[in-house]
């Protein structure tokens, strides 16, 4: 079916007289565009277009559609063409629109007075976007402490070292053993501190991060997921869920998670910059 739309849609754009009813209008964010047009009369159906490559048939009646999983700070080309029963065009509306990206530094203040001996009052984290050659696009995520240097805690290493598949000692004295080191002490409730620790597989999309580790600490070793997910509220506003799940239920329950009420055990990251 795609490819006998997209045929089509050559054939049928060369000769089409456009006019201005459809209104083919776009909101950009960062990982997605919304598109939004008028209706145009005797129309069955919309033919949405991201360049060449057929996208969605949608129903007259609907007059949106939301393209997901796009690449931040870049540039696209949508079409959508209003078509009867017969296939026959009869309108269309272009449009180009650059994603936004989600640069900027995040927040999480904490409302109780529970907090971790002092060390979680508060939670900052800076955003950048980055491009590796053979990974694309990515995101840098560093802490930004309040009385201390920021340090990156993503990634910890670069793509394709394989010395982060090894075991490293929690008081090891590099970037990343330090970064490593900083970050978990401040979610740690327990009096218990690992002896060593190692990423295992990193999950990239576009909008998400998912970083996991294994700790070992008085021979036990256990793996955990920590989880970035950056989100869009309906007025537009950035936030970041973060959230780190160990797969032992003991452990578990020695990572600092949000006191505050009705926010759920993730952090929520307010954009502040």
């Amino acid at each position: 079916m795609r490819r006998v739309l997209s045929t089509l849609a050559i054939l049928i754009f060369l000769p089409l007289v456009l006019c201005a009813d459809m209104n083919l209008k776009g909101e950009a964010l960062p990982t997605e565009v919304i598109l939004t047009w008028n209706a145009v009369d005797g129309s069955v159906y919309y033919d949405v277009y991201l360049g060449s490559e057929f996208l969605a048939r949608i129903e007259d009646g609907k007059r949106e559609y939301r393209v997901e999983n796009l690449d931040s700070d870049t540039e696209y080309s949508f079409s959508v063409a209003a078509r009867d029963g017969k296939n026959a065009d009869l309108d269309a509306g272009f449009l180009d629109i650059s994603t936004e990206n989600w640069d900027g530094t995040y927040k999480w203040v904490n409302e109780t007075d529970k907090d971790n001996k002092g060390k979680m009052r508060s939670l900052t984290l800076r955003v950048v976007t980055c491009h590796d050659a053979v990974y694309g696009q990515y995101y840098e995520i560093y802490q930004v402490p309040e009385k201390s240097a920021e340090f990156k805690i993503f990634p910890l290493f670069a793509f394709g070292d394989n010395s982060a598949g090894e075991w490293h000692k929690y008081k090891e004295n590099s970037d990343a053993g330090r970064s490593y080191k900083e970050n978990a002490e401040i979610f740690n409730t327990s009096i218990f501190k690992p002896g060593k620790w190692r990423v295992t597989r990193i999950e990239m999309d576009k909008d998400k991060i998912v970083a996991h580790i294994e700790t070992s600490a008085i021979g036990i070793v256990v793996s955990t997921a920590t989880t970035y997910e950056f989100c869009v509220d309906p007025s537009g506003n950035r936030y970041i869920l973060l959230d780190t799940i160990a797969d032992n239920s003991m452990v578990n329950s020695f990572l600092f998670k949000n006191p505050n009420p009705g926010e759920g055990d993730e952090f929520v990251l307010r954009e502040i910059d």
